[in-house]
């Protein structure tokens, strides 16, 4: 992915969620279960592999057994998951129709659930919401984005007000960011578009210093990746609200958290790509000079 909240892997995270699949599937076909099972690894190794065509057809397979299992239907937290894991290949293979409609139908199957049953329904929904944003932007509907993206966001503002903690706190600044970047195109609020992403900005600035938040994320690379991403596209932003000052400096601040993660010598694309916006924030800032 792109960037996005990390895939849900296999299994049930949740106490209730795991009595649900227990009580659900006893005496059932233990045969189609262990099929279930099978297709569903062997398509987490594919994706892994990116043998993404394998994979889809995996899954595919997998969600066959889970409509034999439970009724075509039936919402259930497994074809949810295994809807929104279609979802993610089909945007690999570039098929926007088919990605879109399966994290829609898992975004429905989720809201179809019924919520005594989920230790977290709102933090599923939210993480389809943010990822249906991040998905209509990247297939270049801008507009469908930015709803998405109000919502997701919305969303995760309510569940970090009634959970502080790093993780919501992450959630957050993903949905900022991704509703920022909904609003970075021609016709588009590059106004809005940096305060969602200074908001995302914010959020990790949080993780980082707040006293509040005693449970870190485990690796902070991914972060700081992140936050290189926000401040290129904040100084993306800058930039063509022609405030060349900041837009260098929010890119260089870009760059030197690019060269923690991936070295100071990488020729990763991270890097490039932010070196190639600050040549051309230097070549509007020698204009500008030119013409005074």
């Amino acid at each position: 992915m792109p960037f996005s909240v990390p895939l849900p892997k296999m299994g049930h995270k949740h106490t209730r969620e795991r009595r649900l699949h227990c009580d659900t599937l006893s005496g059932k076909s233990s045969r189609t279960i262990e099929k279930f099972t099978a297709f569903e690894r062997q398509a987490d190794v594919l994706v892994d592999e990116k043998n993404f065509k394998k994979a889809d057809r995996k899954l595919r397979k997998a969600l066959t057994c889970l409509f034999e299992i439970h009724g075509k239907y039936t919402p259930h937290p497994d074809v949810a998951k295994i809807q929104t894991k279609l979802g993610y290949v089909q945007e690999k293979l570039h098929d926007k129709r088919k990605s879109l409609h399966y994290l829609e139908r898992a975004l429905l199957t989720w809201r179809q659930l019924n919520s005594n049953y989920l230790d977290d329904p709102d933090d599923k929904i939210a993480y389809l919401i943010t990822d249906l944003c991040r998905c209509w932007r990247k297939f270049g509907d801008n507009e469908k984005a930015v709803e998405y993206g109000e919502d997701a966001v919305t969303m995760r503002e309510q569940l970090f007000s009634s959970h502080r903690n790093s993780q919501t706190c992450l959630s957050l600044a993903y949905a900022h960011y991704n509703l920022g970047k909904s609003y970075c195109y021609p016709q588009g609020d590059l106004r809005k578009a940096l305060e969602h992403l200074k908001r995302a900005s914010w959020c990790l600035d949080e993780i980082s210093h707040h006293s509040l938040f005693s449970n870190k994320l485990r690796d902070e690379t991914p972060m700081i990746r992140f936050k290189a991403k926000v401040y290129t596209s904040i100084g993306e932003c800058h930039k063509d609200c022609g405030e060349l000052v900041l837009a260098m400096n929010y890119t260089k601040l870009a760059f030197q958290l690019f060269k923690i993660v991936h070295g100071a010598n990488s020729t990763h694309r991270d890097i490039t790509t932010v070196l190639q916006l600050m040549v051309v924030i230097e070549r509007r800032v020698k204009r500008e000079v030119m013409k005074r």
